[in-house]
């Protein structure tokens, strides 16, 4: 249980430049980036186990900074974005058994972290974190209990 989120401003120029959030494990990753798609900064979600790549819907963005959140609980892991005074939208829900160590193996466990890329080619757009908070144990609480609501 943890929420993770940071705001970015990156403007990528061609295709390949890449900048957001990761979630991590043995190899695998679900990434909530911005990128450059059909000319115009799109914001997405793609999922990588192993060969496999998923890639969400994209959402256009706006000129400015984009904040983007990862809300992990112990079954899901959600992907949103907000810009300006703009609630967060939703970009992905993703079944967290995706990135256990029980699926994918390794012992580490999931890290959280924050990535810019070239996909191996030289990128010429900075990606210029603003901030950058980790929340650990969001887990619900039944009222004045302590203990997690089951």
């Amino acid at each position: 249980y943890f929420d993770a989120s940071a705001q970015i401003e990156f403007d990528p120029k061609k295709a390949g430049e890449e900048a957001g959030i990761t979630l991590l494990n043995n190899g695998s990753h679900f990434d909530l980036l911005i990128k450059q798609s059909n000319g115009k900064r799109v914001v997405s979600a793609k999922l990588r186990f192993g060969s496999v790549v998923y890639e969400s819907k994209e959402f256009a963005l706006k000129p400015g900074p984009v904040r983007l959140a990862v809300k992990c609980t112990k079954t899901s892991f959600t992907f949103q974005y907000a810009q300006g005074n703009d609630p967060y939208t939703n970009v992905e829900k993703v079944d967290s058994k995706f990135l256990s160590s029980e699926t994918i193996g390794g012992f580490t466990g999931l890290y959280v972290g924050l990535y810019a890329t070239g996909n191996g080619k030289v990128s010429t757009a900075p990606a210029d974190y603003n901030w950058f908070e980790y929340l650990p144990d969001n887990t619900p609480k039944k009222a004045g209990s302590g203990f997690p609501e089951l």
